[in-house]
Order: structure tokens, then sequence, then C-alpha cells
């Protein structure tokens, strides 16, 4: 990865956290889909920044025909 994705990544990684952590303590929804779906934004965004650091590619990555 370069400099500039790695960076990317990781700005993209701290926003899926804050709105995985926004959705599990302030949603709207109904607690199961709070756990559930801000759960699931909060391990996407935790690994997105994970592999800025180490420079890997994250989850978010390999689920489709992303760049």
């Amino acid at each position: 990865m370069s400099a500039w994705e790695r960076v990317f990544a990781g700005a993209f990684g701290a926003v899926l956290l804050g709105i995985g952590l926004y959705a599990v303590f302030l949603g709207p929804a109904s607690a199961a889909w709070r756990y559930l779906g801000g759960g699931v934004l909060c391990a996407l965004g935790i690994d997105a920044l994970y592999s800025a650091c180490t420079g890997k590619r994250a989850w978010i990555c390999r689920i489709g025909p992303l760049p």
C-alpha cells in the first residue's frame, strides 16, 4: 500500500468506527439491530485502522469490486 492509500484507509476506518459507535449507543433502531449493525461497522472500522497501520489490505477492500 502506498502512503496515500494508508491515510485514506485510516480515515475511512475512523469514520466507520465512529458511525458504528453512534449506531450502538445512540441509534434509534431496536437493540438487536443497533448491536448487529453497529458491531459490523465497528469491526470493519477497526480492521481498516489496523490495516492502515500494518499496510495490509482491509476486509472492506475484499468484499467487492472496490478500488
